[in-house]
């Protein structure tokens, strides 16, 4: 596994840094594989939360981080550089995911 920089966009334009973890070219757009970490004020935050969720602590460190309400970032858009990686490594992030069970997720914000 490795970590590949990335370019994240909110809804309201803004761009921020941040990481992921490249899929295979062939894979979907899980954001399991694909784990996007966004940075914002000194800190990452991730949007996959596997099945317990991501917390609402961190979820609202995230809002007063980034400054804005849900529906000012809501959907964020995020890609690499194709120099940096072969893999799928672009998507939407819709909220915070929660896996249900194999290929099943739920968005929370």
């Amino acid at each position: 596994m490795f970590l590949v920089r990335a370019t994240f966009r909110a809804a309201n334009g803004r761009e921020c840094s941040g990481f992921v973890t490249p899929a295979p070219a062939d894979a979907s757009h899980d954001l399991g594989l694909i784990q996007p970490h966004l940075a914002v004020a000194g800190r990452f935050f991730g949007f996959w939360g596997g099945t317990s969720g991501v917390d609402s602590a961190a979820k609202s460190a995230f809002y007063a981080a980034f400054g804005a309400p849900p529906a000012q970032i809501f959907p964020i858009t995020f890609s690499c550089s194709p120099q940096l990686t072969s893999g799928r490594c672009s998507a939407l992030i819709a909220g915070f995911y929660r896996s249900l069970r194999a290929g099943e997720h739920i968005v929370e914000l």
